[in-house]
């Protein structure tokens, strides 16, 4: 699949489940006690996207359905996912947060919309 493809398969993903995000945190975020920064984890493998302090996914297994990546498909997906993923969550309300890769150590602020430490 060439890049662009798989880069029209991945928006059209997030367009279709853009408000089942934001309705997922908007719940969770309804039954989280205390005052410290959300962790999101999102699993490249799974495309699972999980509020670490619930351990809740807030989107299953393979929401996205998406094809065979291409070569750079990890990057295209760090580039479209973690700032759609800072919009639902500004647009249900959420306080400060953090997203990342599972197995990895770089932080996505989903407040400032900004890598803390960018992926090598």
């Amino acid at each position: 699949m060439s890049e662009a493809a798989f880069r029209r398969a991945v928006i059209e993903a997030m367009d279709a489940r853009g408000s089942a995000l934001t309705a997922a945190i908007q719940d969770a975020l309804s039954r989280v006690v205390g005052s410290e920064a959300a962790q999101i984890e999102l699993d490249p493998w799974s495309q699972r996207v999980t509020l670490c302090s619930l351990e809740e996914d807030l989107l299953p297994d393979d929401w996205a359905e998406l094809p065979d990546w291409p070569d750079e498909g990890d990057e295209i997906l760090s580039e479209l996912l973690f700032p759609w993923l800072a919009s639902c969550w500004a647009a249900a309300g959420g306080g400060p947060a953090f997203a990342f890769w599972h197995g990895f150590e770089a932080r996505f602020d989903l407040v400032q919309r900004r890598w803390l430490q960018r992926l090598d």
